[in-house]
């Protein structure tokens, strides 16, 4: 599961709010996250993109995730 890249940025450094260290993100589009899966010897057996309020009730409405499901060929 990755974070969904919904603008023009790939990446991004954030502060973690309880432990006050900074997190490094790397966004990928559904279709850049299907071939990388592909082109690294992996066959998709699903693969979802969705809001995240939409699977967890308290959720934020502005984080949109790609969920992908695969095995090794």
């Amino acid at each position: 599961m990755v974070k969904t890249q919904a603008g023009a940025k790939k990446t991004a450094i954030v502060k973690d709010k309880l432990s006050n260290h900074e997190r490094f993100f790397r966004y990928f589009t559904k279709k850049e996250m299907k071939a990388l899966l592909t082109e690294n010897g992996f066959s998709i057996i699903q693969i979802e993109q969705y809001k995240e309020i939409e699977r967890i009730p308290h959720g934020r409405p502005e984080v949109e995730l790609t969920w992908a499901l695969a095995k090794k060929r």
